[in-house]
């Protein structure tokens, strides 16, 4: 029989596939040189603790630890013939390492198809952008914390024990629409939850095409309950004018306060959030304001500044600003990131618009949607049915409208002292010019679009208002032009000197943008009170068409 040779605290032998252990002093192993190469007796884990091996022990331990190879396990199991190079790999595997090598070489195969693919399919979903990919701060080290420790605490437990959910909430029969804290205390029934997200459908959503469409059937009313922010501000904005039954307007606005201070104070939400915050800085409910406080000197204005502001918070902190890319931030949910691109796109356009409307500088300063998003990015918006709107189309156009807000608005009116400063130079005209066909470009795609008359009223409305807020920049440059007199001349009043000014408006160097500004004015307002309805259409307009 062939004397064995000994490798890392194994035997070989060249003529069997069967190891055989020795006690006896390992013979040095010969090289191709002639020279005698030091060969260690100490097993892997032991040489890698740097700690004393007796094989023996070792050896009469292994049946009982039942823990696997001592060295690293092969990349591929060995197959039935062997040849006598892997011989001694093969060999290995006879010796059992004290502790168990999962720890460190990770699961076997069969036991990762099994366990962690389930973990990967709950983090692509139960993680939130900000708690994957790259680490960039250390909030999103303590996020990753978070998620990990979620996922321990929220593993399943067995039915009837002690830590059991069912034993530790004493409403753990209630489930779904039964478990809402409106419907539980009762403000609200089943079927009138129903009855206001089927109004909610049918009247303000065709204007702001945000909340799910699955949403708006019962049979999904138990997963709508879920997402209590976004139930709530559906509720809220569907009775805010329903004067019979006042109070359940008042049960829902007290809710949604109470939610939204829980947002604003940091508690965890997700999209559903922020596109609650976005509806109500739409239309404003007057329940969320106190019932003594004056209407209609811009206190729908600041309340929805301050919703639009929190919901962009709250966008950035989710991550929600990665979607501005194609498969950026990509979790694997198509469903998923589609709606938190749709989401983080109506961000961008509430808070242009509310900031064109206040006349402040924007929120966010982040990346927007501009990136080559087109109607296709929006697949929740596309038409299930023949008969059904293309929102997709008529948010695209609104997306092109709001970059062409913002445009204007950096442009010409970033700040006092640079706005100023151009209508007295007369810098404007080329920017003014410039504006103007690309307003013109705009129509010719979208003005003409089919749809609903409601929805082509409200794009009518946003292009007359776009064609106003450039030209008036003109018209108010002529006024700065024509009170800045030398200093000294009181000889005429200010009120004289401008009727002298625009006494001959056709004369005037920006007399085109004066008449198309007045022209605009015009037509808006001619819109509102000829072509839109107010009891079907005006009534469930958001704020922006009539504030």
């Amino acid at each position: 029989m062939d004397e064995p040779e000994y490798k890392n605290g194994t035997t070989t032998t060249a003529n069997t596939t069967t190891a055989t252990t020795t006690t006896g002093s390992p013979k040095p192993k010969r090289t191709a040189s002639g020279q005698m190469k030091r060969v260690s007796r100490a097993c892997y884990n032991c040489r890698r603790r740097k700690s004393k091996c007796d094989l023996n022990t070792i050896k009469a331990s292994a049946g009982a630890l039942g823990a696997s190879s001592a060295v690293p396990p092969p990349a591929r199991p060995p197959e039935t013939s062997i040849s006598p190079q892997s011989t001694e790999n093969y060999n290995q595997s006879r010796y059992i390492s004290p502790y168990n090598e999962h720890d460190r070489y990770g699961p076997s195969e069969g036991h990762r198809d099994t366990s962690m693919d389930d973990d990967d399919d709950e983090d692509s979903t139960g993680e939130s952008a900000i708690g994957s990919g790259a680490l960039r701060n250390p909030s999103d080290a303590w996020q990753r914390l978070t998620n990990v420790a979620k996922r321990g605490t929220e593993a399943p437990r067995p039915e009837g024990g002690s830590g059991g959910r069912a034993s530790t909430n004493g409403a753990g029969t209630r489930k779904g629409i039964f478990a809402y804290r409106l419907v539980e205390n009762e403000v609200l029934t089943h079927s009138l939850v129903m009855q206001l997200i089927t109004r909610y459908a049918d009247n303000y959503h065709c204007y702001f095409p945000l909340v799910p469409r699955k949403y708006f059937n019962s049979a999904c009313l138990d997963q709508f309950a879920e997402e209590k922010h976004l139930l709530t501000a559906v509720l809220t904005v569907a009775s805010k004018d329903l004067t019979s039954i006042p109070h359940v307007h008042q049960g829902c606005s007290k809710y949604m306060l109470e939610l939204i201070s829980g947002i604003a104070a940091g508690a965890d939400c997700d999209v559903e959030a922020v596109e609650a915050l976005l509806i109500l800085a739409e239309w404003e409910p007057q329940g969320l304001r106190p019932s003594i406080e004056p209407v209609g000197r811009g206190e729908e204005d600041r309340a929805a500044w301050m919703h639009v502001g929190i919901a962009l918070r709250s966008g950035y902190f989710l991550g929600l600003d990665k979607t501005s890319f194609r498969n950026d931030a990509a979790t694997g949910d198509t469903q998923a990131d589609n709606r938190k691109r749709l989401a983080w796109a109506s961000c961008y356009v509430s808070d242009r618009l509310i900031s064109v409307r206040i006349g402040r500088a924007f929120w966010s300063r982040g990346p927007g949607p501009m990136t080559g998003l087109v109607s296709h990015d929006f697949p929740s918006l596309q038409p299930q049915s023949p008969h059904d709107e293309d929102y997709s189309k008529i948010f695209q156009a609104i997306l092109d409208l709001t970059q062409l807000y913002g445009n204007v608005h950096d442009v010409l009116y970033s700040g006092m002292r640079t706005s100023r400063n151009m209508m007295l130079m007369g810098d404007y005209v080329k920017y003014i010019d410039d504006f103007r066909v690309a307003v013109s470009r705009w129509y010719r795609l979208w003005g003409k679009m089919p749809c609903a008359s409601n929805l082509n009223v409200m794009l009518q409305m946003s292009y007359e208002y776009l064609k106003l807020y450039i030209n008036a920049f003109a018209f108010q440059a002529a006024i700065s032009q024509a009170l800045h007199k030398p200093k000294g001349d009181d000889s005429v009043s200010q009120r004289d000197h401008l009727r002298a000014a625009f006494s001959n408006v056709a004369s005037m160097q920006d007399s085109r943008f004066i008449y198309e500004s007045v022209e605009a004015a015009k037509s808006y307002l001619t819109i509102l009170t000829n072509y839109v309805d107010p009891e079907r259409h005006l009534h469930f307009m958001p704020l922006r068409f009539y504030l």
